[in-house]
């Protein structure tokens, strides 16, 4: 009988040595695992028909780029845009083109001469382009953190989670196309604190109706560390100077509430800005936007200061140094009444005694505000408590300001005098 060969065993294959991360506390291998990707848009799986057109999107990324292009055409806050009309209202002209390419999309908004780009990412099944009604499509609450759009005819169907439905679509491509406004080159680094905190001082409420439809300008000038910004119609003025070595040198005039509204929308803390004689230009986080600026008379609020009401030898009606919040609390008492009554809002204002009085046809009060100093031969003055108290409104947190009268203007001074607001005394 034949003995059968033992036949060895190939040995146990040594498993890779396994490592201690102190830091971790983990076992791991020495060699990493690949990580998962966290992208919903990778898992996003298309539609049985794709229609004329068809992406998934990632919703908050759509929605918010959407909204940021709508609220780049209007200003002040409110429920009015750049034009006069109710911004939550839906306007013919209020377009937003879609355009898809392999890429992702690329969204265009323009109503009446604002034009505004963004390029957001998406996964593609088929490309194309169409437009819609921006404010409508920002609208839409999709409950998915993706959303899937198809267009079909002249309708964009979307569906994302258990939500589904369609908007009808509102122009013609070309006809957005044709909107496009000529290349700015777009080379001025601000701030978005220089515009929001320094430039909105100045922005006060005008009541000229003469003015153009984008609003108060303002005027920058930046030369040798020295910095100016004027804001005026035919009623009013306001004045900011300052030394601000990182503005760059500059002379331009612009919308200023626009200008506001554009960099507060994009969000980022750099922009840049590019102009031409009829149009400025922002820039920044992926935002391009354009906007028209109009044409202003702006005046010479430093000259007039300087060459007139502060020489040494100017004869002053009043000048008054004044606690400013307690002034502001007494015209804004002053007016509470004003506002049941629906009267004016005519004020009497005592500068020397520090006391507002407010009267009409069933009411009568008065209220008092801190006096520092006081000189002149007239300080009672009869004024719109309403303006008063919008262009002292910036002033509060500071703990006085100075208030002339010359020339039948009040002129309101922060305590170093670099911000100044002008307005008729009646």
């Amino acid at each position: 009988m034949t003995k059968t060969s033992k036949v060895e065993a190939e040995p146990k294959q040594k498993s890779k040595p396994k490592i201690k991360d102190k830091t971790t506390k983990k076992t791991i291998t020495d060699k990493a695992k690949k990580p998962k990707s966290k992208d919903p848009l990778d898992k996003a799986e298309p539609p049985k028909d794709l229609g004329d057109c068809c992406f998934t999107v990632d919703t908050k990324t759509i929605t918010s780029a959407v909204r940021t292009l709508v609220s780049s055409g209007s200003f002040g806050g409110g429920n009015s845009d750049l034009f006069g009309t109710d911004g939550g209202s839906v306007s013919s002209v209020d377009s937003l083109l879609i355009r898809v390419d392999e890429d992702g999309l690329v969204l265009i908004y323009s109503k009446l001469a604002v034009y505004a780009t963004v390029k957001i990412p998406a996964k593609v099944f088929s490309t194309g382009s169409f437009v819609v009604t921006a404010q409508v499509l920002g609208s839409l609450k999709f409950p998915n953190s993706t959303v899937t759009l198809t267009l079909k005819g002249n309708k964009l169907y979307f569906k994302s989670g258990t939500t589904s439905g369609n908007v009808q679509l509102s122009g013609d491509v070309q006809d957005v196309i044709a909107n496009k406004p000529d290349p700015i080159k777009c080379d001025l680094v601000l701030t978005k604190q220089f515009v929001t905190d320094v430039a909105s001082k100045l922005m006060y409420s005008s009541f000229d109706t003469s003015l153009p439809s984008y609003g108060l300008p303002l005027k920058i000038q930046a030369r040798k560390g020295e910095l100016t910004l004027v804001a005026s119609d035919c009623v009013c003025a306001a004045m900011l100077c300052r030394k601000d070595e990182s503005v760059p040198n500059m002379d331009m005039t612009l919308p200023g509430s626009a200008l506001i509204q554009i960099v507060k929308s994009i969000g980022s803390d750099d922009v840049k800005l590019g102009a031409n004689d009829s149009m400025f230009r922002i820039t920044g986080n992926g935002f391009s936007v354009y906007h028209p600026i109009g044409v202003y008379d702006v005046a010479d609020v430093k000259g007039y200061l300087h060459e007139e009401v502060l020489k040494s030898d100017a004869k002053h009606s009043m000048d008054a140094v004044i606690n400013t919040l307690s002034l502001c609390n007494a015209l804004s008492t002053a007016l509470d009444i004003n506002k049941l009554a629906k009267a004016n809002n005519v004020l009497d204002i005592d500068f020397s005694s520090g006391k507002v009085t407010y009267r009409n046809d069933i009411a009568k009060m008065s209220t008092a505000f801190e006096v520092v100093s006081c000189k002149g031969k007239e300080f009672k003055q009869t004024t719109d408590g309403q303006k008063l108290l919008a262009f002292l409104s910036p002033m509060k947190a500071l703990k006085t300001c100075r208030v002339l009268l010359y020339d039948s203007r009040l002129f309101m001074f922060t305590e170093d005098g670099a911000l100044v607001y002008i307005m008729p005394i009646q």
